[in-house]
């Protein structure tokens, strides 16, 4: 809240497109949405809404280890191969910054180094499919 805050006072003109999967989860991607790819009405709200974006702020907590089933649903839902994903994709060159919670450290030198799968998987993700850098807020 303080991020989104401080970005608001930034960029007083700016549009908030708040998603609290949590409390408003999106459907895990079946058979028939895969298959619609952008002709599926969420799919094309949601890569829509990316691709309007001027920035992405990401709220990831880990899971054992991982991102929420929730959040890895609404990422599912937005990348549309052949639509929105690959080099030339509308979201290439927005900014992300992805917030991370987690207990402990995963840094390198650490036990857990090996066993930290948010980061490196959401870096893996925008930069691989939608061309885009991150940045991580991560404690």
């Amino acid at each position: 809240a303080a991020f989104v805050e401080a970005w608001r006072e930034q960029h007083p003109d700016g549009t908030v497109v708040h998603r609290d999967l949590a409390a408003d989860p999106l459907p895990h991607l079946d058979a028939g949405a895969t298959a619609a790819g952008a002709d599926d009405p969420l799919r094309r709200e949601l890569a829509d809404e990316l691709a309007a974006a001027d920035a992405v702020l990401i709220g990831a907590p880990m899971y054992n280890f991982t991102i929420p089933s929730t959040l890895k649903a609404w990422l599912d839902q937005v990348i549309i191969v052949g639509h929105n994903a690959g080099p030339d994709s509308p979201v290439a060159g927005t900014p992300v910054t992805v917030v991370a919670s987690r207990g402990g450290s995963y840094a390198p030198g650490t036990p857990r180094e090996g066993f930290e799968f948010v980061q490196n998987y959401l870096e893996k993700v925008f930069a691989g499919m939608f061309s885009t850098e991150v940045d991580f807020i991560v404690p």
